[in-house]
């Protein structure tokens, strides 16, 4: 489930982009595109103050782009290395 979550978010930016160069006017485009990060980072405030984490607020487009980058190589990297046995 959590490689869905990333296939829909790439899937999502890239077809910002793709409608970002095609499509005039982008006014509407753009606007469900921060209409989505709104609600996104909402979401996140009212979890994050659940948990205690009130900076991570600001920080979840970073954390968000960094994901979408390093979580292929760390699928790649479990498909290749040999998996360790737990005693």
């Amino acid at each position: 489930m959590l490689g869905l979550l990333q296939l829909s978010q790439l899937f999502f930016i890239g077809l910002f982009v793709l409608l970002v160069i095609k499509v005039r006017p982008v006014h509407l485009i753009v606007g469900v595109f921060i209409l989505r990060c709104l609600i996104q980072m909402l979401i996140f405030k009212l979890s994050s103050n659940k948990i205690g984490g009130k900076d991570l607020v600001l920080l979840s487009p970073i954390y968000e782009i960094f994901f979408m980058v390093f979580n292929p190589f760390l699928v790649l990297s479990n498909l290749i290395i040999k998996k360790t046995k737990w005693n």
